[in-house]
């Protein structure tokens, strides 16, 4: 498939960005990468150290850039900083759809089987793109709190994007929402969307990530 993309694509480009999965969750950036090589096309492949709304935001940004006529150098020297500050804090409620596809580190899938433990998981540059465990807590409510806390702590509120993404709980997506509002973010810089299919599947229903980057005109 990605062969036949990137044959089509050199017709017409000389020059190409790529945003697939990360590295820490899947193959596609590789495989990318082994065929531009093969092709010969000069094709920069980023790894978000994420999923989901982070990647479309990139991709967009990027778009932007180029039609910006910015250089490919000049956009990766925007872009790049940004993606490796960049994080997703997870809040799932059942580990075992993780543990079963194998997306979990091992110390967070061992978490699975312990009782009255809450777990915090994160994917970002820190963890090399795979979900590991930020913070261990003893309720659902107590893992909501630390995880704003921890965004509020991170961010410039006037210049970062907060995505709230989530699996049929958009209840709980509203008042993620709600608090950050009371926060003093702006509400143009959060957005909420939901969980793409091909990432729900290993999170399960009722899942919030909140995902966050920073974008300074």
């Amino acid at each position: 498939m990605y062969l036949l993309s990137l044959e089509e694509l050199k017709k017409d480009y000389d020059t190409i960005f790529a945003v697939p999965l990360t590295n820490g969750l899947s193959t596609n950036a590789s495989t990318m990468q082994s065929i531009a090589r093969e092709l010969e096309m000069n094709v920069h492949v980023i790894d978000m150290y994420a999923t989901c709304a982070l990647e479309k935001h990139v991709a967009i940004w990027i778009k932007r850039l180029v039609d910006e006529h910015k250089s490919s150098e000049e956009i990766l020297k925007i872009i790049q900083p940004a993606i490796d500050e960049s994080n997703s804090l997870i809040l799932v409620k059942n580990l075992q759809h993780l543990k079963r596809g194998g997306r979990l580190t091992p110390m967070a899938a061992a978490l699975a089987g312990l009782l009255k433990i809450y777990p915090v998981l994160h994917i970002n540059k820190s963890t090399e793109g795979r979900i590991d465990v930020l913070n261990k807590v003893r309720t659902e409510k107590r893992a909501d709190a630390y995880a704003i806390d921890k965004i509020m702590d991170d961010i410039d509120i006037q210049h970062t994007h907060i995505y709230i993404i989530h699996s049929n709980f958009l209840e709980g997506a509203d008042h993620f929402k709600k608090c950050f509002i009371e926060k003093g973010v702006p509400e143009q810089n959060i957005h909420i969307d939901y969980i793409s299919s091909v990432i729900a599947v290993h999170t399960g229903l009722g899942c919030i990530a909140i995902q966050y980057i920073r974008e300074e005109n």
